[in-house]
C-alpha cells in the first residue's frame, strides 16, 4: 500500500484489520465525510462484502479484485442509492497486452513494484523465495540479463 500511495499520493492506504466499523469511520475522516471515489477489495474476503458499499461516496467505483471462496450477499437497494459501479477482475484476464503496451510508452512505472531480482540461472531459488518470502514482497523479478 505505501508503494501505491507514493505512484498515486491520492491513494489511501487503510487495512480492514481493526473491525469494519472502524474501517468505515476511517475511511469518512480521511475523505471529509464523503467515502472512497475508488475502493478495491482485494482480499477475497467474503466478511468484508458486508461493508463495502459504506466506504463508497456517492457514484463510486466499486473494484472486486480478491475472489471469495463461497458466494457472497450483496444489499443492492444500497448499491443503487448511492449508484454505485462494480467492476470485477478475473485474475487479470486480457490485460496483458494493455499493460505491456502501457509499460512500454512509458505511463506506468513498475520499478517501484520489484521488490526482489534473481539472474535466470537462480530461477528455482526465486520461486522457492515466492513460495515462502523472507520478509515483504510485492513482485519478484527474474533478469536474463
Amino acid at each position: 500500500l505505501a508503494i501505491a500511495k507514493a505512484i498515486d499520493p491520492r491513494v489511501i492506504p487503510i487495512l480492514a484489520s481493526n473491525g469494519n466499523e472502524s474501517i468505515i469511520k476511517e475511511v469518512l475522516l480521511q475523505t471529509n465525510g464523503q467515502g472512497a471515489e475508488v475502493v478495491f477489495e482485494a482480499s477475497g474476503s467474503a466478511a468484508v462484502n458486508e461493508y463495502l458499499i459504506d466506504l463508497l461516496a456517492p457514484a463510486g467505483k466499486l473494484v472486486y479484485v480478491g475472489m471469495p471462496s463461497r458466494p457472497v450477499s450483496l444489499d443492492v437497494v444500497k448499491a443503487q442509492a448511492k449508484e454505485v459501479s462494480m467492476y470485477t477482475v478475473f485474475r487479470y484476464a486480457n490485460m496483458y497486452e494493455r499493460a505491456i503496451a502501457s509499460i512500454a510508452a512509458g505511463l506506468i512505472d513498475v520499478k517501484p513494484l520489484i521488490t526482489h531480482t534473481f539472474a535466470f540461472e537462480d530461477s528455482i531459488e526465486a520461486y522457492e523465495f515466492a513460495a515462502s518470502p523472507s520478509g515483504p514482497v510485492v513482485k519478484i523479478q527474474i533478469s536474463l540479463e
